[in-house]
């Protein structure tokens, strides 16, 4: 993925990353399994380029709580400035790309691999339902009841709560 930012002209400017470019990339431990073109919209004003595009990407992944594999799909924005040669000014919020390197090209893909990482969810899950996995035996409880007999147990420590809660009609 890498956009030829020296032959831009100023204005917006249309760059498309094939469907087959993105499909298979291994980002981390995801595998994409297949994607949509990406259509980025590519402004440049002057020494500054603004880099806009969405997709939608299905995946490979473990749910984290049962750990079995599944697939599913997720929406990424990339939303990126930059600015092309050197800042005057040090700017922590602006990247600089310098087109006499890497032969005039930018390459997209730690930017494309950021979007996805910051699109993915906190918690991985299978289904919303998922019951994860039994903390005594290790079954996996969507494939039905283990067995194991659990009582319902408290923590010692929030004992005083409990009763205070159960005085006040609260459960």
């Amino acid at each position: 993925m890498r956009i030829k930012i020296d032959g831009l002209k100023n204005g917006s400017n249309i760059f498309l990353v094939p469907e087959n470019d993105i499909t298979g990339t291994v980002i981390h431990d995801y595998v994409i399994k297949d994607s949509q073109d990406l259509e980025l919209e590519i402004q440049k004003s002057g020494n500054y380029i603004h880099i806009m595009g969405e997709a939608q990407l299905g995946f490979k992944s473990i749910c984290d709580r049962c750990a079995e594999d599944y697939e599913t799909s997720q929406i990424i924005k990339i939303d990126y400035m930059f600015h092309i040669g050197k800042l005057d000014e040090l700017s922590d919020e602006m990247v600089t790309v310098d087109p006499s390197e890497n032969e005039g090209y930018l390459d997209l893909l730690p930017y494309f691999t950021e979007a996805f990482i910051l699109a993915l969810p906190v918690r991985q899950l299978c289904s919303e339902n998922c019951k994860g996995i039994c903390q005594n035996c290790g079954k996996n409880r969507n494939e039905g009841d283990c067995g194991c007999n659990f009582e319902k147990q408290s923590d010692p420590r929030w004992e005083t709560l409990v009763k205070i809660l159960n005085k006040n009609g609260e459960t």
